[in-house]
C-alpha cells in the first residue's frame, strides 16, 4: 500500500475532507469576525477616543459605512458555515441529538449566542455608529464611550460562544 494513500485521498473519506474545508473557513472566519470587534473595542476606539473631536466625527463616519457591511456579512458566513459543519457534516443531525446531548445542546446554546451577537451589533451598536458621527461633529465625545460600552455586550457574547467551541471541541 502507497504510504502516503492516506494523504492524497485514496484512503480518506471525502466527507472528512469537507469536514476539513468548512472548519477551516469557518474558523478564519470566525477569528476575523470576534478578532474585529476585540480590536475595535480595545485598539481603534481607545485610539480614536484619544484624537480631537474632528478627526473623531471623520472616522466614525467612515467606519459607520464600511464596518457593518464587513462584520455582518462575516458574522453570517461564519453562522452559515457553523450551521453546516454542526449538522450536515456534524454529529447534529436530528432534534434528539440536538436537544439530548451535551455536544447537541452547547452546539444550540451556540447558534443562539451568535445569532444574538448578530443581531446586537445589526440592531443596537451600528445604528449607533451612524449617530455617533453626527453626535462627535457638534463635541459630544460621550457618546464613543457609550458605544463602547454596548459594545462589551457583544463582547460578552462573543466569548460566550468561543467557551461554547471550545467544549464542543471535547464533545460537551
Amino acid at each position: 500500500m502507497d504510504p502516503y494513500a492516506k494523504w492524497w485521498g485514496r484512503g480518506w473519506d471525502n466527507l472528512l475532507w469537507l469536514q476539513i474545508v468548512f472548519t477551516w473557513l469557518h474558523v478564519l472566519a470566525g477569528i476575523f469576525w470576534f478578532g474585529g470587534t476585540l480590536f475595535a473595542a480595545f485598539v481603534l476606539g481607545p485610539t480614536v477616543m484619544s484624537l480631537p473631536p474632528q478627526m473623531q466625527a471623520a472616522i466614525s463616519r467612515a467606519a459607520a459605512t464600511r464596518v457593518p457591511v464587513i462584520t455582518e456579512t462575516v458574522g453570517a458566513i461564519t453562522i452559515l458555515l457553523g450551521i453546516v459543519r454542526g449538522t450536515l457534516l456534524g454529529p447534529v443531525q436530528s432534534m434528539g441529538v440536538l436537544f439530548g446531548t451535551p455536544y447537541g445542546i452547547t452546539w444550540g446554546i451556540a447558534l443562539v449566542l451568535a445569532l444574538g451577537v448578530l443581531g446586537w451589533a445589526h440592531f443596537v451598536t451600528f445604528p449607533l455608529g451612524d449617530r455617533m458621527a453626527a453626535a462627535l461633529e457638534t463635541g459630544d465625545t460621550a457618546v464613543m464611550q457609550r458605544v463602547l460600552a454596548l459594545g462589551l455586550i457583544e463582547l460578552a457574547g462573543f466569548f460566550g460562544i468561543f467557551t461554547c467551541m471550545i467544549l464542543m471541541r471535547f464533545g460537551l
